[in-house]
């Protein structure tokens, strides 16, 4: 079992799931995460709606504010503009 955050419509959360290893070509894939809908992504698929919901109708700076949640965006200063990212809370 490995471990890895995801960002869900209630916070953080850090799931196990199985990974599997091919014996012939040697790569690793799991498939928890595509039957979840989390392939490749940290954001659950009702994270994802949210912000395409959000993104869809709003600005950026007024959607920000209406999907901005207690410790989901962090401001970050590099080279001079406001950069903002999501920050994974230790996960």
């Amino acid at each position: 079992m490995r471990s890895r955050p995801i960002l869900t419509v209630v916070g953080w959360a850090r799931i196990d799931r199985p990974y599997y290893l091919c014996p012939v070509c040697h790569t690793g894939q799991f498939p928890a995460d595509v039957a979840l809908d989390i392939d490749k992504t940290d954001f659950s698929p009702g994270v994802r709606r949210m912000l395409a919901a959000v993104g869809g109708v709003a600005p950026f700076a007024q959607g920000r504010d209406q999907i901005q949640l207690p410790g989901w965006f962090r401001s970050y200063r590099e080279n001079g503009r406001e950069d903002r990212r999501i920050d994974r809370q230790g996960y």
